[in-house]
């Protein structure tokens, strides 16, 4: 049997704009509970992806959290991606803006949680066949995208690594 690959990976995102009260209470009910249980799971294999404008909000209004969580990924198997800045469906940038948005992306997660970023999340999962090129720049060496997403956007099925 061949062996297959599962990637389970959680994404952690709160737009731009969003209320501070509608966002303390998603970190009081929400991210408080998922943090210990990152805590307390460490050992997993998880793959996390925590947005721009997220880790902005920790760093303005729970910098003890951010550093609980860096700790917690510190000392665990976790993987982390980047992705862009905002947040933003590339598709929609020009390509400069879309450079830019992947590598500051990339340089807040390294900067704020102490790690290295190999892979990107694509908001929305949104694929655009001019990414390679840019995602090399921006310094990640793969991304994480529905598969069916790759297929109907044109990439050849042996470019696309299936889990199943």
């Amino acid at each position: 049997m061949a062996k297959s690959i599962f990637i389970f990976a959680l994404h952690f995102h709160q737009p731009i704009g969003q209320s501070l009260p509608v966002l303390d209470r998603i970190q009081r009910n929400s991210y408080e509970m998922l943090l210990s249980l990152l805590e307390k799971y460490k050992h997993l294999r998880l793959t996390l992806h925590f947005s721009g404008p997220l880790l902005r909000y920790w760093e303005d209004r729970y910098p003890e959290f951010l550093e609980r969580l860096k700790g917690v990924i510190r000392g665990s198997r976790f993987e982390l991606l980047g992705g862009t800045y905002t947040e933003s469906p590339l598709i929609l940038l020009p390509p400069e803006d879309k450079l830019e948005q992947l590598k500051r992306g990339r340089q807040l997660v390294e900067s704020l949680l102490g790690v290295s970023v190999g892979g990107a999340w694509l908001p929305e999962r949104v694929w655009d066949p001019t990414l390679p090129p840019l995602l090399e720049e921006a310094g990640y060496r793969y991304v994480l995208l529905d598969d069916e997403v790759g297929y109907r956007s044109g990439l050849p099925r042996e470019y696309v690594r299936r889990a199943v």
